[in-house]
């Protein structure tokens, strides 16, 4: 192609079923084409259109060798646009028409690799898709909501499913079956319509139970959809509090007089009553069941004064819910480079270590010790404290030297009455520093030891409200 001509293509959708789907304005750009290319011959339509046009003398061919020779779908795409490219530029006077099934517009990638070429007129004529057989099948609008989702990109990442889905491409049967595997895993409840051959003699439009493998059903092909519908989705539900939230804010009196400042001590009562309900999993007199259902109670009060106080940033201008996500996402993914990056690590601690690192990087730090609040209760700081310090490499000493530095200690304490509080000062560190070495909380130990205590004081109330209720008998 000479004079500095730009590559003209023309891409046209076959529709989803029979020749009869093809418009007439496709058709004409079809044979007035100087070449012309099919994705595939596997479409209804395909062999035959395909016999008419090499009829009419128009020099034609398809892509379908090359799903033999790709790795991967990126690579067949990549390679099926270079080609059109490459035999378009040939053309003097005329044009390539490039004929994929369905319509052009809808999940089909190689257009998508045509748009973002340089250098080329593009034109791509309108058609009938799948989602036009389907919404009719199924006597659905899409307007009342709907979402498209390759079956492919749902198996790889789960957290697609969602209310009123249509999964496209299940196009083998191991495919639907991992789908069935995956539905019946995540959302055992939800109904599922198998939509089979739309618009063909041999369609088939049943809904499908997860728990049974019916051997009526016909096996899955390249003209095969799900469609997903009674699903709840977790984003849905948080979603869902979110809007009441906002709703609370608006029209309940007391929500509309809260400030950052006013729910300070509602945080920290719910994250304690929290921490409660967690250290109550391990109580041998609660099911796991009750313990557990009062946990998830406790981290929803919980998770109520975050929504709240970022519905109060919102209001302010400064950040929202989405943006609160986005934040922490971006901070995960930029700490873990060994798993969203290159970086190889074998062991917890260099997790550990590989955070800290990045955490002074992003905060401008010069030391670990940043960002600790020295208001901190005692005994938390000097966990924080001593924790950092084995995070930059300052080993502990073993548990035999720590032992022996307690015994020390506790001499002191009992032979200097002048140095019993720097004594016991040092009896706690390094009691504290003992059992971090062991991987035991202190606060968890003695917060159950004081509720030895408790335990006992009530026992002793109890005796004696029990002896004066006998002596005032």
């Amino acid at each position: 192609m000479g004079g500095g001509a730009l590559v003209a293509i023309k891409v046209v959708g076959m529709g989803p079923a029979g020749r009869d789907m093809i418009s007439e304005g496709s058709l004409k750009a079809i044979f007035m084409a100087k070449k012309v290319v099919f994705r595939t011959l596997v479409h209804p339509g395909a062999q035959q259109l395909s016999l008419e046009v090499k009829g009419a003398g128009i020099d034609t061919l398809s892509f379908d060798p090359l799903y033999q020779k790709a790795l991967g779908f990126d690579e067949l795409y990549a390679e099926m646009v270079d080609q059109l490219v490459s035999m378009a530029s040939r053309i003097d006077d005329g044009y390539l028409c490039y004929v994929v099934p369905g319509s052009a517009s809808v999940a089909e990638s190689s257009v998508k690799g045509l748009r973002g070429q340089s250098g080329i007129t593009l034109e791509v004529l309108p058609a009938i898709s799948f989602l036009d057989l389907a919404f009719g099948a199924l006597g659905i609008d899409p307007i009342d909501g709907f979402r498209l989702v390759d079956a492919l990109d749902l198996l790889s990442a789960p957290n697609l499913l969602a209310d009123r889905t249509l999964v496209g491409q299940v196009y083998s049967e191991e495919i639907f079956r991992d789908l069935v595997s995956l539905l019946d895993e995540n959302c055992p409840d939800s109904k599922v319509v198998y939509l089979y051959h739309l618009g063909l003699p041999d369609e088939l439009v049943r809904e499908v139970d997860l728990s049974t493998f019916d051997p009526s059903l016909p096996k899955a092909d390249h003209l095969t959809s799900l469609y997903l519908s009674g699903i709840k989705t977790d984003q849905e539900s948080i979603g869902e509090l979110w809007e009441v939230i906002k709703t609370l804010r608006s029209k309940c009196p007391w929500d509309r007089e809260q400030t950052h400042e006013s729910l300070s001590r509602h945080l920290l009562e719910e994250s304690y009553e929290a921490l409660e309900a967690l250290d109550a999993l391990s109580d041998s007199d609660v099911s796991q069941a009750e313990a557990m259902a009062h946990f998830e109670e406790e981290l929803g009060d919980l998770l109520i004064q975050v929504l709240f106080h970022s519905n109060l940033a919102r209001e302010e201008g400064f950040f929202s819910l989405g943006d609160l996500g986005d934040v922490v996402k971006q901070k995960l993914i930029v700490r873990h480079p060994h798993v969203f990056g290159t970086l190889e690590v074998s062991r917890a601690e260099e997790v550990v270590s590989n955070w800290e690192k990045i955490k002074m990087k992003e905060k401008g730090r010069s030391s670990v010790l940043e960002g600790i609040p020295r208001a901190l209760p005692a005994l938390a700081y000097c966990q924080k404290v001593i924790k950092k310090a084995s995070q930059l490499g300052s080993s502990l000493p073993d548990d035999q030297a720590l032992l022996d530095s307690i015994q020390q200690a506790l001499a002191m304490i009992a032979t200097d009455e002048g140095s019993r509080a720097k004594g016991a000062a040092e009896v706690l560190f390094l009691t504290t520093a003992l059992l971090i070495s062991t991987n035991t909380d202190p606060e968890a130990i003695l917060r159950k030891r004081v509720d030895t205590l408790v335990t006992s004081i009530q026992e002793m109330e109890k005796a004696a409200s029990d002896e004066a209720a006998s002596n005032h008998l």
